[in-house]
């Protein structure tokens, strides 16, 4: 089961439970909200070719970049 609903790169929404997110490669956006209702989540890795990153509201969350 995919965690992620993805549309033209673009990461709309993280579905899954878990407290750490490794975005996908190929990974160009993450829209804003991507992680809402993500009660769990205590860290998210990011790949550097994210090149938009609308999404943190949440400024307790661990980011790490990635290659």
């Amino acid at each position: 089961m995919n965690e992620f609903i993805i549309e033209d790169n673009n990461l709309i929404r993280y579905t899954g439970a878990s407290e750490t997110v490794v975005v996908p490669e190929g990974t160009d956006t993450i829209c804003e909200g991507a992680f809402s209702n993500c009660r769990s989540l205590k860290q998210i890795l990011i790949f550097s070719a994210v090149t938009e990153k609308e999404y943190f509201n949440r400024a307790y969350l661990k980011i790490s970049h990635s290659r």
